[in-house]
């Protein structure tokens, strides 16, 4: 308790260095409460990492609507086929959908209908979906993850269940 007291003291009268990736903010404690620092102040270029907090139910439907929340998405136009930020990963079945980069290529692929920074609008699986047996099935266990569209930072992931 004493150890804590003391700290406290001398934290009361530390100039605090924050930095934020390139840019920097100080500010003087004045008080003995533990110091917050606003993340407002921090440099517009800093990039988020993406982080994904809710789904809507995936059904065991090609055409269907799904809505990923979250934030740190970036921005992307709608498409229909693969990118090198989202993955919907059939773990039970083991199969992927909408990915690819150097080292995949999924051949089911994603219907996007919008994708902004906080919320990416499935309508549906396509390309090769019903074929060697990739489509989905009530339980099955998914994992989906998201990069982001402007930083290539991430996977954010999410488990869900196919209803």
């Amino acid at each position: 308790m004493a150890n804590t007291r003391h700290a406290a003291t001398i934290g009361s009268k530390l100039l605090l260095i924050c930095c934020f990736a390139l840019s920097a903010c100080s500010r003087i404690v004045d008080s003995p409460n533990v110091p917050t620092v606003s993340l407002a102040n921090r440099a517009p270029n800093v990039l988020a990492f993406p982080k994904i907090t809710g789904v809507t139910r995936i059904l065991a439907k090609k055409t269907q609507k799904v809505v990923i929340s979250g934030r740190g998405f970036g921005v992307m136009k709608p498409y229909n086929g693969n990118s090198p930020y989202i993955r919907m990963r059939d773990n039970t079945a083991n199969w992927n959908a909408g990915h690819e980069d150097a080292k995949e290529y999924d051949q089911v692929t994603l219907r996007v209908q919008s994708w902004s920074g906080n919320k990416i609008v499935i309508t549906g699986f396509t390309g090769q979906y019903g074929a060697n047996d990739w489509f989905l099935s009530r339980g099955e266990s998914l994992t989906i993850s998201v990069w982001s569209a402007r930083s290539a930072q991430g996977p954010a992931k999410l488990n869900a269940t196919v209803f």
